[in-house]
């Protein structure tokens, strides 16, 4: 809770604090439901608030920090926060699949790749069409779709996310491997699961009716030396094409 200072100055020091907030009196109405606009706030630079925005404020260089100090001007409408940056953790979740938005579970839970950076999904049942998110527990992070976003069918094997963007489509039905990329912000499905999808070598002159993609999802006219992924007779398979 904010401590009154007088003439409209409110304080709070805090251990931590994580992005994705409001500053608010509790009820959720105007005239004090503050939030913010799609840019960040920069530690030590007073950020002007915006009434009754449904914007979450957060940190434009991080989303953890400590040693935290806030002040908020409502005769300004002015936020100021100053603290340090820190490292921290996430653990995402997929949301929304198969109708779900409200269980955060192992079953939909990625695991970080050490080895890659990566966080995955090694096996995940869609069973219905619909949408999703990307986020992190109880919506403190998230990532949705942007202008650069395609819905994700078959044939479509990965997609731009954004931050704090809207749902992403889908309409793929099965089994598939999930593998999220927090550097290029990039998801990826693959049939079958991460595990499952099996490497073969391919004959181009016996497959003219298949269709390529690249490991990145994009369509290949004339696959040369390489790994792609290979859609035919209503399967995908990862072939080696020598």
């Amino acid at each position: 809770m904010l401590t009154n200072k007088g003439d409209g100055v409110y304080e709070i020091s805090m251990a931590d604090l994580t992005s994705q907030f409001k500053v608010t009196d509790g009820d959720w109405d105007d005239p004090y439901n503050f939030a913010g606009s799609s840019d960040g706030i920069v530690l030590g630079t007073p950020y002007q608030l915006v009434d009754g925005s449904n914007t979450n404020l957060f940190f434009a260089g991080g989303d953890y920090i400590t040693d935290v100090y806030i002040e908020v001007n409502l005769n300004t409408q002015m936020i100021t926060v100053t603290g340090n940056y820190a490292e921290m953790e996430k653990v995402w979740y997929i949301q929304g699949v198969n109708g779900d938005w409200a269980t955060w579970s192992t079953d939909n839970q990625f695991t970080k790749n050490e080895d890659s950076g990566c966080y995955e999904i090694n096996e995940f049942a869609f069973t219905s069409a619909g949408e999703f998110k990307l986020a992190t527990e109880n919506w403190v992070n998230e990532y949705g779709s942007g202008t650069d976003t395609q819905a994700i069918a078959f044939g479509n094997f990965s997609t731009q996310l954004y931050v704090s963007g809207g749902n992403v489509a889908y309409s793929i039905l099965g089994t598939f491997g999930i593998r999220f990329n927090p550097e290029t912000e990039v998801v990826e499905f693959v049939q079958g699961g991460l595990g499952g999808v099996n490497e073969i070598t391919v004959d181009l002159d016996n497959a003219a009716d298949a269709i390529y993609y690249n490991l990145q999802g994009v369509r290949v006219s004339n696959p040369t030396n390489g790994v792609y992924i290979r859609q035919q007779n209503g399967s995908a398979v990862k072939v080696l094409v020598k």
